[in-house]
């Protein structure tokens, strides 16, 4: 069995775990399936600043959101495959596949769980081009594991795992195994808020230790501790979020790196499933841990945003977000900020950015949306600066309670201090569309 053909098999395991909530908690599965038959027209594919090839694609698509809440088991599972026909062979024709998924499933109440998350997606060959179908690769994580769960006094937990983590890219250097174990100590403050201190010890063994990753830095076999305490609180309206603690990871071949870590949400519920909050953090890491945090992008996916380096950095991480039903109008909003200072050959970057999304209900079966993204991206010693828009704008007419018709228009580009990195690509979308694209809002 082939490493990819494995990988695929993850995903009957997810969604076997999710669906096998047994008889007394089938009330709490909840199933969305979807699907849509579209056509695209795009005016320039492949995103070129000269060569603009214009390509009419047919796409099929189909999915399932699933979720489940019971006493013993808790599961969220997101799954799309979709059917990319390109009717001008500009690029060959494509199936894509998408999963995000995590499950905990308490096997002995309070005693013994098991931990399963993998995430299925598509992030760039090249970091440093925009991506296109000539651009794309497959990328998988799997991480699961037991848990162990001892209790004193009511009050305390001790919580001992351990995880195995088998992470895929489909073309450039970077596939790995990984072992980690962890001890959790909480003290419970209320019924709604602890502290906490954790211990985890990972090791990561790469296919292609020795190679050289996409930025051509040396790939590295390492052993990272991370030592941490922390404080959390959960309302019915609010979540906080409070981590700090220290990093420590031993290169093979390499000098080692250690540094200070951070995590802050604030998170307030708004009317109408709207949320205000803000999120914070500030570690070391490289692009499988990337991929895990990901969390697939809950299907919401970015590629532009992920990562293939194999090189260690510190990373600093900002977002205030904003979503909530404002005089009629649906409003979906963040400004984000990131900073990438890396050890090694990957150069390092700096994003600012900010996306919105507005929706509003012209007719009783008819929705406008309009939307815009704006990144600014600064390869700091690269001498080369990008800076990526988009707007668009969207039609939606309800036929039915989960039939509808949407119509899409978009304008994107990039203007970079590098030439050959600009482009301009204006799509145009219409789709019959059962149900709503899978995912899920929670992150």
């Amino acid at each position: 069995m082939t490493r990819i053909t494995w990988l695929r098999h993850s995903v009957i395991i997810a969604a076997l775990a999710v669906l096998s909530g047994g008889p007394s908690n089938a009330f709490a599965l909840r199933l969305e399936p979807a699907a849509g038959i579209a056509g695209e027209y795009s005016s320039n594919l492949l995103r070129s600043t000269h060569d603009r090839e214009s390509e009419v694609t047919g796409i099929v698509w189909g999915g399932l959101a699933a979720r489940e809440e019971s006493a013993n088991l808790t599961a969220e599972l997101a799954a799309m495959v979709e059917s990319r026909q390109y009717f001008n062979d500009v690029v060959g024709d494509e199936i894509l596949f998408s999963l995000a998924s995590i499950v905990d499933w308490m096997i002995v109440p309070q005693r013994f769980g098991w931990h399963f998350e993998d995430y299925f997606q598509q992030t760039r060959v090249n970091p440093l081009e925009t991506i296109t179908p000539d651009n794309r690769q497959d990328t998988n994580v799997l991480w699961t594991g037991p848990d162990l769960y001892f209790r004193f006094a009511q009050l305390y937990t001790l919580q001992l795992g351990a995880r195995y983590g088998n992470f895929y890219f489909e073309e450039t250097n970077g596939d790995n195994q990984r072992f980690a174990f962890f001890a959790r100590a909480a003290r419970q403050l209320t019924a709604s808020s602890e502290v906490y201190a954790q211990l985890t010890h990972t090791k990561a063994d790469y296919d292609h230790a020795g190679d050289r990753d996409s930025y051509g830095g040396v790939i590295h076999d390492f052993n990272r501790l991370d030592s941490l305490i922390g404080y959390q609180w959960e309302s019915v309206l609010s979540d906080v979020l409070i981590e700090g603690g220290y990093t420590q990871i031993e290169r093979d071949g390499d000098t080692n790196i250690s540094g200070m870590l951070a995590r802050l949400t604030l998170r307030r519920r708004l009317a109408a499933e709207g949320a205000l909050g803000l999120r914070f953090s500030s570690r070391l890491t490289e692009a499988s841990e990337s991929l895990l945090d990901s969390g697939g992008g809950r299907l919401d996916i970015d590629p532009n945003s992920s990562d293939v380096s194999q090189d260690i950095g510190r990373e600093i991480y900002a977002e205030i977000f904003y979503a909530a039903r404002w005089l009629h109008f649906d409003v979906d909003g963040r400004v984000y900020w990131r900073d990438q200072d890396y050890k090694g050959e990957t150069p390092d970057e700096r994003l600012t950015g900010a996306a919105l999304y507005l929706g509003y209900p012209v007719a009783p079966s008819w929705q406008l949306t309009v939307f815009g993204r704006y990144d600014d991206v600064d390869f700091r010693y690269l001498d080369r600066r990008d800076k990526r828009s988009l707007v668009g704008v969207g039609l939606t007419y309800r036929l039915g309670r989960q039939m509808r018709l949407n119509f899409e228009l978009r304008d994107e580009w990039q203007r970079s201090s590098a030439p050959s990195n600009d482009f301009n690509e204006v799509l145009g979308l219409i789709e019959l569309r059962y149900g709503e694209r899978p995912h899920w809002a929670a992150r």
